[in-house]
């Protein structure tokens, strides 16, 4: 286990601190939201540094370039760099179930593979072409194979995601025990367990079966795949005494009605996020050290989800009433 010490992160702390007062927050996005057009919203993301080079209908490559530059600054700064592999995992995950769903049916996946990866896009192709994902995390280089050949046997694209989205999630728990940091235990396990709750709700409410439930959720967390189970076959109201046990409980009450009722799950959905951003929000009182160089990775990814929904949505020409409803908290 490598022991993390605060004082190699002073520096970078410091710099983390300052880069945060620049952050598209809560009121820059309502900014964005009330904005004449998607042209005049995209002027507050070029003020905050982000994408000045590329043009509004251009947004997603401006922000996966700033996640890959913000990605390559903390990892040349950090005395751990290989640690921000840990957060890197979901785009290897996202990339393995594009190429294999597009190979699988013969479309282009050109376009829809995300750069952000611990493996480029050239390996991974490769290692589709050879069956060999050799060059991947050992977990997710087995799921890889298995999602690949569970595709070609039953052709059920809904198995590569639970496959590779399990593995993505166990990768990272594996990978985060590498380290002795209580913080970075402690957002991986909220990863974990905020996927496994999601999945146990969504399940249980479509009436799929135990032997599913098995197959998706993801060992790692901080409450025990057993307990799922054990509750699986009991009411809701079981499963949030269960919760009101845990940290997740006072978070997800506000749902607990509509989970009950089968309304809709939208509320539910953004308290998971806005949870997740209160575990970051943990480390504002930290002045140095790896979690707040976390918490800032973390949050520019959140920030660039907000921008994208904001973007989006207004190109689209949706409602501002309708765009501030999907929002989520914001770090900034």
């Amino acid at each position: 286990m490598k022991k993390i010490k605060d004082t190699e992160y002073l520096y970078l702390s410091a710099n983390i601190r300052a880069q945060e007062t620049r952050m598209v927050g809560t009121q820059a996005l309502h900014k964005m939201v009330s904005a004449s057009s998607a042209e005049e919203a995209y002027k507050t993301v070029t003020d905050a540094g982000i994408g000045a080079d590329y043009d509004y209908r251009d947004f997603e490559s401006a922000l996966t370039q700033e996640l890959a530059s913000t990605y390559e600054r903390l990892e040349k700064s950090s005395p751990n760099p290989e640690m921000f592999k840990i957060f890197r995992y979901k785009y290897d995950g996202h990339n393995l179930k594009t190429l294999i769903k597009a190979h699988a049916s013969g479309a282009s996946a050109e376009g829809l593979l995300i750069p952000l990866g611990t493996v480029d896009e050239k390996t991974l192709r490769t290692g589709l072409r050879d069956g060999d994902f050799g060059a991947l995390e050992p977990v997710l280089a087995q799921a890889a194979i298995k999602a690949r050949d569970s595709l070609a046997k039953v052709n059920d694209p809904q198995m590569v995601d639970v496959i590779i989205d399990r593995a993505v999630l166990e990768c990272m728990s594996a990978q985060a025990k590498q380290y002795k940091s209580k913080f970075l235990t402690r957002l991986v396990d909220a990863n974990i367990d905020i996927a496994n709750i999601r999945s146990f709700i969504r399940i249980k409410r479509i009436g799929q079966d135990l032997h599913f439930l098995k197959e998706v959720l993801a060992q790692g967390g901080s409450i025990p795949v057993d307990r799922y189970f054990d509750l699986f076959l009991k009411s809701f109201d079981d499963f949030f005494d269960m919760l009101d046990t845990t940290p997740y409980g006072p978070a997800l009450s506000g749902a607990y009605e509509a989970i009950r009722s089968k309304g809709t799950l939208s509320n539910f959905e953004k308290l998971c996020d806005n949870f997740m951003v209160g575990v970051l929000k943990e480390s504002r009182f930290i002045p140095f050290g790896i979690e707040p160089v976390l918490s800032y990775l973390v949050a520019k990814e959140n920030e660039a989800q907000a921008i994208r929904i904001v973007m989006a949505s207004k190109i689209a020409g949706v409602a501002p009433d309708k765009i501030t409803e999907r929002l989520r908290e914001t770090y900034a």
